[in-house]
């Protein structure tokens, strides 16, 4: 039969077509490839478990620049690490972190779950402070805690923040405004960020 693919922890999104594709959403494909704890632009129709279909809140998402052609020299990168307030943080599934095969810290231990992420940071980190470390998804791992009212991620609370929220105002499920998650970002959320003002990390 043919190879079962199993991703875990990633973020695939941006994709003009949507992440997954007419192509990548084919039942003979779906039928071979499992997603767990991943975000899925558009959602995963396979099988798996721990998805979303949120934003991801990058510090700032590539884009293909004036242009709109890929593979220019006016492309934008992007910086693929994750705002205090993303979804992605802390979502991910300990277990499915690779070996350390390539003995990323030197201790000799290879059959590890690799200890550090694409920047070489610690992998496993209590980011939102629930008590145990949990991996993010994505190759970077947030290293700081999240201050709800931090809309920007920025770090601090402040009039920046506030002016992201007044701009949401109204009906916005699964953005950073959106505090208390109910899909709207509504007094709620403005009492939550007033009350959180000028508190930093």
């Amino acid at each position: 039969g043919a190879r079962i693919v199993d991703i875990y922890n990633s973020i695939v999104v941006g994709s003009t077509l949507g992440a997954f594709d007419p192509l990548m959403q084919a039942s003979a494909l779906l039928e071979h490839v499992k997603v767990f704890h991943s975000t899925i632009e558009g959602g995963w129709p396979g099988t798996g478990f721990g998805n979303l279909d949120l934003d991801p809140m990058f510090v700032s998402t590539p884009d293909a620049g004036a242009d709109g052609l890929w593979g220019t020299l006016d492309d934008n990168p992007g910086d693929l690490r994750l705002l205090a307030n993303s979804p992605c943080i802390d979502a991910g599934l300990n277990s499915g972190v690779p070996a350390d095969f390539f003995d990323l810290d030197g201790d000799g231990n290879v059959s590890e779950p690799a200890p550090l992420d694409l920047d070489g940071n610690p992998r496993f980190v209590d980011a939102t402070a629930t008590g145990a470390p949990v991996v993010d998804m994505g190759p970077h791992e947030s290293i700081v805690i999240a201050i709800l009212g931090d809309v920007n991620g920025d770090g601090v609370v402040d009039g920046a923040d506030l002016g992201t929220l007044l701009s949401r105002w109204g009906p916005c499920d699964g953005c950073a405004a959106d505090l208390n998650g109910d899909g709207a970002v509504d007094g709620a959320d403005l009492g939550l960020l007033l009350g959180a003002w000028g508190k930093s990390r």
